[in-house]
């Protein structure tokens, strides 16, 4: 697994018991026990409520687990702190679009785009919604924009060769879903989402945050994961 943590400064969240907790969840989320990293980074948060990073870890927990509701909780109140943080934003496109609230999820989707409009996970989000609803041109006009950003994805490889596939571009579709065989079998990196059901697409938005320094740089890598915290300055 490709498990990536975006490491940000944080004033709060170094209280031990915070760490503890913390540290048991991202090694859950590692093993894709995605409800057992979302109760222990809930007992972060609990242990320190002015730890927002802790918060937005369990949203991605729940979002990934199904546990809608409850990410609907935290994200609406996070969205009354922070209107306008991307990450936030995104995150509550990623609920709506679970939902099956794709128009709606389209909107914080291109909320996102207004301000970082090189996203590829974000373009990738628009591209699966474009599908959905059948406007192949618009999908393929996304993607082609995500894949400029990231043209090594698997996820948007593959995305794209279901879009061409839809257009009649069949030879070109092949093409791309030999790449796509190719590129699974050789890199760490998640399979998950394309044109297939919502998912929470990799990206920065949907990174976990590090709180904690011991974990900065770490390799994660055992008999059945295997990836590296990734650092990122904010």
């Amino acid at each position: 697994m490709w498990l990536m943590l975006l490491w940000l400064s944080a004033r709060t969240c170094a209280a031990p018991e915070v760490l503890e907790h913390h540290r048991a969840a991202v090694e859950h989320f590692g093993y894709f026990d995605f409800h057992a990293a979302a109760e222990e980074f809930w007992e972060a948060w609990k242990a320190d409520p002015d730890c927002e990073p802790a918060i937005i870890n369990f949203v991605i927990a729940c979002l990934h687990s199904g546990r809608l509701h409850e990410a609907e909780v935290q994200l609406q109140r996070l969205l009354r702190r922070h209107p306008d943080e991307p990450r936030i934003t995104y995150l509550q496109g990623v609920l709506l679009q679970r939902q099956g609230k794709e128009n709606e999820a389209r909107n914080f989707f291109t909320a996102v785009l207004e301000r970082d409009p090189t996203d590829s996970a974000t373009l990738g989000q628009l591209a699966l919604i474009a599908f959905h609803q059948g406007r192949f041109e618009e999908a393929l006009e996304y993607v082609e924009r995500a894949r400029r950003e990231d043209p090594s994805s698997p996820m948007l490889i593959y995305s794209e060769a279901r879009i061409r596939l839809q257009l009649g571009q069949r030879e070109a579709a092949h093409r791309l879903f030999e790449e796509f065989r190719n590129r699974k079998n050789s890199e760490p990196r998640p399979m998950t989402g394309g044109m297939g059901e919502p998912t929470v697409i990799p990206g920065k938005y949907a990174q976990l945050i590090c709180i904690d320094p011991q974990q900065v740089g770490e390799n994660h890598i055992d008999g059945k994961s295997a990836g590296q915290f990734v650092t990122q300055s904010p």
